[in-house]
């Protein structure tokens, strides 16, 4: 599954699951659990792979690199 498409997937499942509770009935309040429990982990899966996605893109470690040079003899003139 694509992070593109993790977006939509999100928000088809949630749908799915309140449709699901919301038809529930006595005597399929069993089967309604676990269809909800399995789209809840399944949206918890997609959040962890499109967390994972976004750490492996590389960081730059440094927008500018300075040279800063520094001469003794005007150092030691500078009050503390």
């Amino acid at each position: 599954m694509t992070l593109s498409s993790s977006a939509f997937d999100l928000e088809t499942l949630s749908a799915e699951i309140i449709s699901i509770a919301d038809e529930a009935t006595p005597e399929t309040l069993n089967l309604a659990k676990l269809r909800i429990d399995a789209r809840k982990w399944f949206v918890g899966h997609l959040c962890n792979e499109r967390e994972s996605e976004k750490k492996q893109k590389p960081l730059p470690l440094f927008d500018r690199i300075e040279t800063i040079l520094i001469d003794p003899k005007e150092d030691k003139k500078r009050p503390n």
